[in-house]
């Protein structure tokens, strides 16, 4: 299950705000959190961005591992819709 949240983090006791996404195995183990990377206007307004883009090996029910890059809404968007051409 690849289900989001508004995360909040402490870290040297500050608290930093993210809007994440966990990803839990069949048997309910958190395999990890994403934070999103490419914020969107209202995003900004509370949410620091995530660090990095992330992919993850997943097995599929038939046993067979893949590949599965994670993201949130504006991470398939260029940076801030802008061309990097």
């Amino acid at each position: 299950m690849f289900a989001g949240f508004p995360e909040i983090a402490l870290k040297d006791n500050v608290e930093h705000f993210y809007n994440s996404a966990y990803l839990i195995n069949r048997e309910g183990k958190l395999i990890t959190t994403y934070r999103k990377k490419h914020l969107f206007e209202t995003d900004k307004t509370w949410a620091e961005e995530g660090s990095e883009f992330m992919a993850v090996e997943l097995e599929s029910r038939e046993g067979k591992m893949f590949t599965a890059g994670l993201g949130i809404c504006m991470d398939i968007n260029p940076y801030e819709f802008k061309d990097s051409s």
